[in-house]
This record gives structure tokens, sequence and C-alpha cells, in this order.
């Protein structure tokens, strides 16, 4: 086996365990791909990455927040059973508006029915069903809630009082949808499957997508509120990390310094995202490590070199002549990652990977590609 070293860097929001799934996957990789060097541990997102922030956060929702919240989740159980709750509970309040009584006054629910009721699948609409695998089912469902002469009665008894209307019925028809779709062994609509099919409902109707009001706003609010923290705890290690670098990115590069020196020569340097930019800041400060050269992957240094945003390189400014030679792995689908050559020339080799994925799988997806590591393997040799 040759001598020296693969020093693997991680990216922003990583830490332990996912990092060392994807060290023990990128090396079984790299084996495979040829790479005779072995690919060393650097996981600085234990030791120097934001903790999750918990004091800033409101406090945990009260009892009545949390019953709220509860109520919502349960509301689409009662609407399987029943699609039609959500009607009668708005129509609930009372009669109808002095005004919708006037003769000859059409009420604006008169006329939401009547759009509801006139309007035909649209082309985005039945393409939405294609991929719920509910077209065959749409008719029935259809006409199970429109054409039910409770659901006419409930929303023209509402009068000028239609400010969730549409999104009722809406909800109805995607209960009553993913429980069809039960019925026949298909896979339910999930959270994110009924959003996306009222939405396009209402927008089909001619009303706001984004438009909640009393009763459903209070039980939506309320779960917003009670997912807060998960939220929070989803996104902070990646947001975290790229303000705590830029803050205080000296700790982390000082850590990478130490993982350098530690091993025997010659050391590579493969490096993701913010890994990358932070051992980009650290070859091109004054006494760099030595190194033999530098991967980047999925990096955004060349974005932040070009706004005038690098710690250690101000834009225009040539790269030292201690640099090292270096390679930097970009895909067209991972947003998240730039090319160098036309910021520093010669000085740097981009390399195109197609992953085939989508963007945010894309940013992830370097170290399952073949042809990745194949050209990881010829730099190194």
């Amino acid at each position: 086996m040759a001598s020296g070293c693969i020093v693997f860097v991680q990216g922003t929001g990583v830490r332990l365990k996912t990092y060392q799934q994807t060290l023990v996957g990128a090396r079984e990789r790299a084996t495979r791909a040829g790479v005779t060097l072995p690919l060393e541990e650097c996981e600085w997102g234990n030791a120097f990455g934001i903790r999750v922030p918990t004091l800033s956060l409101p406090g945990e929702p009260n009892e009545a927040q949390k019953h709220r919240s509860l109520e919502h989740e349960a509301q689409w159980a009662y609407l399987e059973d029943d699609p039609l709750f959500e009607l009668r509970l708005l129509a609930a309040g009372g009669p109808p508006a002095a005004q919708s009584m006037r003769f000859g006054h059409v009420s604006k629910a008169d006329r939401l029915w009547q759009t509801i009721t006139a309007r035909k699948p649209s082309l985005e609409l039945d393409a939405l069903l294609g991929t719920f695998q509910a077209t065959a089912l749409w008719d029935d469902v259809w006409t199970r809630i429109v054409g039910d002469d409770g659901a006419s009665r409930t929303v023209t008894a509402l009068g000028d009082d239609t400010a969730d209307a549409a999104t009722a019925i809406a909800r109805a028809l995607a209960a009553a949808l993913s429980s069809a779709l039960q019925c026949h062994g298909l896979p339910a609509l999930d959270a994110g499957d009924k959003d996306r099919l009222i939405d396009r409902l209402r927008v089909n109707w001619d009303q706001k997508v984004f438009a909640l009001t009393g009763k459903l706003k209070a039980f939506a609010m309320g779960l917003l509120r009670e997912r807060r923290r998960d939220w929070s705890e989803r996104v902070s290690p990646e947001l975290g990390d790229i303000l705590l670098y830029q803050a205080n990115g000296v700790v982390i590069r000082d850590f990478i310094r130490k993982k350098i020196e530690s091993l025997p020569a010659p050391v590579y340097l493969l490096a993701h995202s913010l890994g990358g930019i932070a051992c980009f800041d650290l070859l091109a400060e004054p006494k760099p490590p030595k190194v033999a050269g530098l991967v980047t992957v999925g990096s955004q240094a060349p974005l932040l070199y070009e706004m005038g945003a690098l710690h250690s390189l101000k834009r225009n400014a040539a790269l030292p002549t201690t640099f090292p030679k270096w390679i930097n792995l970009f895909d067209q689908n991972d947003f998240l990652s730039y090319v160098a050559r036309p910021l520093f020339g010669d000085k740097v080799e981009d390399v195109e990977i197609e992953s085939g994925e989508l963007p945010l799988a894309a940013h992830s997806a370097y170290w399952k590609n073949d042809k990745a590591w194949a050209r990881i393997k010829d730099f190194v040799a």
C-alpha cells in the first residue's frame, strides 16, 4: 500500500453518526475504485458544530395549545370518516348574512358553488391525480362530495361568509380520496399530498392558495406552534454551522491543521461543502500545513470568493504560490456546488459529476458515484 492518506473532511450539519455512516460507505467505494490511500477521519461537527438552540425558543406549548394541536391532527381522522364534517362546522355559526336573503341577491357562497360545480378537472389536476394513482377514483370521490345535497345546502347557507368554505370542500375531497385509495389497496395521501391537492383545487376555483381564517386557521396555527421545536432541530445544524464558521471558523481550521500534521505524508484533503470552504481558507492562509492536493466536493468556496466573503482570500486576489494542486467536483443538479476554473484559471480543474439526483439528494450523491472516485484515484496516484 502506498504511503500517505486522504483526510475526509465533512460538510455543514453533519454529526458523528451520519459522518461515520458516510465514511464507511466512502471507504468501500474508494477501495472498489482502486484508491490505495486510506481515508482518515476528520469529524469536527460533534466538537465544534453548533448546539441545537433551546433557550432562545419560546417555551413548550401550554395545555390549551397542545389541545388545539391534537384537535388539528384529529381533524383529518374525522374527515376520513365524515368528509363534510368541516363544512357543517363552518355553517354552525348561525343563519346566513342578511344581504344574502334579499330578493335577487346572489351570495358569495352561491357564486363559489357555481364555480366549483362548473369546473372540469384541469390538466394540472389530472397530472396530480396521476401521481397519486387516483385518476380512476376521482369521479366517484367528486360525486360523493360535490354531488351531495348536504354539501350544496351547507355552502349556500353560508351566504357571504365563505372565507374557509373552498378550503373545507377541498379538504373534504382530499380526505375522501385518501380513504378511497386505502379501500383499493393503494397508498393513502400523506400530509404533503393532501396540501398539494388542496392548493390545486383552490387555484382551479379562483381562490387564494394560502388563505386560512377563522376556525381552520386556529387549527393550523396550533399545529405549527407544536412542531416549531422539531423544525428548529432539523434546520439548525445546517444553517448554524455555516453561521458559526463565518463567526469563528478558526477553531475548525485549527482542528483540520492538527489532523493534517498528525498524519504521515503525503496528505490529501477530500472536503465536502462547508468542509471545502474551511480547507480552502486553511491552505490560502499564511504558513499553511503541507498538503499534497485538495479535492473540493459540492463546495461553495468559489462563490464566496467571487462575492468577497471568504476569510482567507479577497476577491481578485491570486492564490498563493504555496497552494497545492486542486480539483473541484461539481454537479449541475447540486445547487450548492460551484465551478472554480473561471475564477482561478489553470490553478484548478473542475470535474463535472452527473448524479441524476434531485437537487437536495445530489449534494450528497458524490460518494456513491463511480466517476467521482475514479477521478479522485487518478488525482492522488
